[in-house]
């Protein structure tokens, strides 16, 4: 499961800005959904998956030569105010690369500790169902109108009126002509019209565009779309934008003002690209008003977890999400190990 987010339940991250120190032992400070208790019910065990994110780096961990992986590590004995509990060893992780656990069978762990509590009697406190899903799949279509009008490409914004991510896994195109065509994806965040801090939406001398790929793709010719290479392209709530360029091959389009929605998603009308000059930049000049339209398909997902979105990521593979919730129905008594961490069990 190391590499399956959706079998995971994030249960706490810590808040904006929080910096434990270095080398110390600290209980973090989580944010405003605090610490979401998961149970451990009496002889079973339960696995917890320790990460850092953006710029933090550094989770202070051991490697002991020759242990095996998730054996036992810490062990609070029987007579403990929460019984015997036995916290393993784990494996390494890569910072900011969330279910890319290290290949090697290396035992590590983190240098840390859980608080743990019992449970009364009759507490509520129990595992909830997982949803069926993690992604609701759908198509965003704007047909094809008769039209002789050819460009390099189109830019166009893409809202996202929902409250959950969209992603988007491909785009199907109208290429001028039959034949083998050239084909690229760029996308950005925010709106390709305009500028901000001296940077025009409109081309990539900021570094503004991420291409989320680029290659050939067999066109049977105007009368059918044609799919680019499979890409993934997170539309967070609010606006994006996209650039689909086809060079010298040319794609067709025509007048057009108004947008076409599904509900999800809503896209705008184009700006042409006409000028396109390769190299990481759009177009070389600004682009011509917002008149245009893409016909084609927006292929995509909602994202009805964030385990949903990084099971996109390209070192993981999809799963079934699992999770677990429940209220503060326990009694204090507390104890604490220290251990050695990454991806670890506790029993």
């Amino acid at each position: 499961y190391e590499k399956v987010p959706c079998a995971w339940k994030l249960v706490a991250e810590t808040a904006s800005g929080w910096n434990g120190g270095s080398w110390k032992k600290v209980f973090p400070q989580w944010n405003s959904n605090g610490f979401d208790p998961v149970v451990l019910p009496a002889g079973q065990k339960v696995s917890f998956y320790v990460v850092n994110m953006g710029t933090s780096y550094g989770i202070l961990g051991r490697y002991r030569s020759g242990a095996q992986l998730y054996s036992p590590w810490v062990t609070a004995p029987a007579t403990s105010p929460v019984g015997a509990v036995v916290m393993t060893d784990g494996q390494r992780g890569y910072a900011d690369q969330p279910f890319n656990a290290y290949t090697s069978s290396y035992a590590y762990g983190m240098y840390g500790g859980v608080k743990l509590v019992t449970m009364r009697p009759g507490s509520t406190l129990a595992p909830t169902t997982a949803p069926t899903s993690p992604y609701t799949s759908g198509a965003l279509t704007s047909p094809i109108e008769p039209s002789t009008e050819e460009v390099n490409g189109l830019q166009f914004d893409v809202q996202n009126s929902g409250s959950k991510a969209v992603i988007v896994n491909k785009f199907d195109v109208r290429f001028a002509s039959a034949g083998t065509h050239h084909v690229e994806v760029w996308m950005r965040d925010g709106s390709h019209k305009g500028s901000s801090g001296g940077c025009d939406a409109w081309n990539n001398w900021c570094g503004d565009w991420t291409r989320l790929t680029y290659g050939t793709a067999g066109s049977a010719g105007p009368n059918e779309f044609t799919s680019t290479p499979a890409i993934v392209g997170i539309i967070p709530p609010g606006v994006s934008s996209f650039a689909i360029i086809s060079g010298k091959s040319r794609l067709l389009t025509k007048d057009a003002t108004s947008t076409v929605s599904d509900g999800p998603l809503t896209m705008e009308a184009a700006s042409p690209i006409k000028d396109y000059y390769a190299s990481g930049v759009q177009t070389i000049k600004a682009t011509d008003p917002v008149t245009k339209l893409f016909q084609g398909i927006i292929h995509y997902d909602v994202a009805h977890s964030h385990c949903a979105v990084l099971s996109k990521a390209s070192w993981v593979n999809a799963g079934t999400q699992m999770s677990s919730s429940g209220d503060d129905d326990e009694e204090e008594a507390e104890f604490v190990t220290q251990g050695r961490g990454g991806t670890e069990d506790v029993e």
